[in-house]
């Protein structure tokens, strides 16, 4: 009766087995020439197209008291030139020094990733301290240490708010520049009691 019971066992192991590999392992002609096939047309698929990625997230130590963080939820990556130019779609961005923070909100936005530069555009809206600057447009360039807000500003206060087609701001030094693009043009400023 033992000898019974073992061989049963062996034999039941044996049939696990060969059905483990049957089911994990084995592929008959069929499935791989239908693989093959569907690889490549996934391939040819590929190639045309970038990569798409959700909820993508960058963070950059810019130098030793300045960090850059940005995460966007839509994004379309190209390869470029030896570089990443990322198109991203509902985009936050977080300047960080010793100083404070600016937070930087927009519906599109353009990084390239060899150079940290980012192109915001659409419903850009950028807040620090008490303050925030709305426009159509803001280039956020890390070579020449500047954050340039163009077209339709709108700076608001606590006290004031400004009106203005172009604000340069230093990012070492802090100093602002606030321009128009026609030299007749007057910047609106009105105070808010």
């Amino acid at each position: 009766m033992k000898k019974a019971i073992q061989i049963v066992l062996i034999l039941v192991i044996i049939i696990s087995f060969f059905l483990f590999y049957k089911i994990f392992f084995y592929e008959n002609n069929y499935l791989i020439d239908n693989k093959t096939t569907s690889e490549n047309i996934i391939q040819e698929e590929k190639l045309p197209k970038n990569n798409f990625i959700k909820n993508l997230k960058y963070k950059v130590k810019v130098n030793q008291h300045n960090e850059y963080l940005i995460s966007s939820q839509e994004n379309e990556i190209i390869n470029k030139n030896n570089s990443e130019i990322i198109h991203m779609n509902n985009v936050n961005a977080v300047l960080k020094d010793k100083k404070g923070s600016i937070f930087i909100n927009s519906d599109k936005a353009i990084y390239d990733t060899s150079k940290f530069s980012t192109i915001f555009e659409n419903n850009v809206e950028i807040i620090f301290q008490d303050n925030k600057i709305y426009g159509d447009k803001m280039i956020l360039n890390f070579q020449d240490n500047l954050l340039s807000i163009i077209n339709n500003i709108k700076f608001t206060s606590l006290q004031s708010s400004l009106y203005a087609d172009k604000i340069t701001i230093n990012l070492i030094t802090k100093t602002i520049n606030i321009t128009m693009n026609d030299k007749n043009s007057d910047i609106l400023i009105s105070t808010i009691k």
